[in-house]
């Protein structure tokens, strides 16, 4: 029987009911959500991908989180070595990588996206990086120049042109962890130089162990696009894998 009494307690109970129900619903959509494993080098390279207490984050890691979000995924991270990362994606352990760069023998080992260039831009990309030639500020500037750098140069073992710049004569050292490490060596040694990303100088610029140690040759060296590569072995779908890339490039544009 309808009563007062009745419209006072529905009145009570129906908001509560309405918040249960959307959550149930919000945790059975979140429950269909296909899980994405990526993983992401555990070495720091600011503002791009970084690594605290076992937790990717920077840039990138964000620009994925948010296409993950749009094209419908769930996402997990993992911060390991670059080497063990590498693998873990041919294996097919982890869905995909990132940030990789282009090459030829990675376009038969990942899968990229169609459009993804070593030089050209691509609205597929997580971003682009210039790399710059750095040396020890006790080094004379006019003597500075890219014709005749100073040596060794030290450049981190991960960098794909690294190969490149080991075709000429010059004295590599690629036994580098990070760009952090790298300069770590130039400043203590001051000799040589280093070859990181532009950004990467600027952000230890800043930091009292390195500021005016070195100095940053203004001249553009190599310009790199960086992708989100998937595992040809991944249970992803080429579907699957397109949307995923389709709303990384709305992200990136946004």
């Amino acid at each position: 029987m309808y009563s007062p009494l009745t419209a006072i307690a529905y009145k009570q109970f129906s908001p509560l009911l309405l918040l249960t129900s959307m959550l149930v619903w919000t945790a059975a959509a979140q429950a269909q959500k296909k899980l994405i494993t990526l993983c992401t080098d555990s070495s720091d390279w600011p503002p791009y991908t970084m690594s605290e207490d076992g937790k990717a984050q920077g840039l990138f890691i964000d620009t994925v989180t948010q296409a993950a979000d749009l094209s419908g995924f769930s996402l997990r991270v993992i911060p390991t070595s670059w080497p063990r990362c590498l693998r873990q994606v041919l294996q097919g352990k982890v869905d995909g990588i990132l940030p990789i760069t282009v090459t030829e023998e990675r376009l038969k080992l990942f899968h990229f996206p169609a459009d993804a260039s070593k030089t050209e831009r691509s609205p597929s990309m997580l971003g682009r990086a210039s790399y710059m030639l750095i040396a020890s500020s006790s080094i004379d500037v006019s003597t500075f120049s890219l014709t005749s750098p100073p040596q060794p140069i030290r450049i981190p073992y991960a960098y794909s042109f690294s190969n490149e710049v080991a075709q000429y004569d010059l004295n590599i050292d690629t036994d580098f962890k990070n760009d952090r490490v790298a300069l770590i060596d130039l400043v203590r040694t001051e000799k040589g130089a280093v070859i990181i990303s532009k950004t990467s100088a600027e952000h230890y610029s800043q930091q009292d162990f390195f500021k005016g140690k070195y100095i940053v040759y203004p001249e553009v060296l190599y310009q790199q696009q960086y992708y989100l590569a998937f595992s040809r072995n991944s249970k992803m779908t080429d579907s699957e894998k397109n949307r995923f890339w389709q709303a990384l490039a709305k992200v990136a544009a946004e």
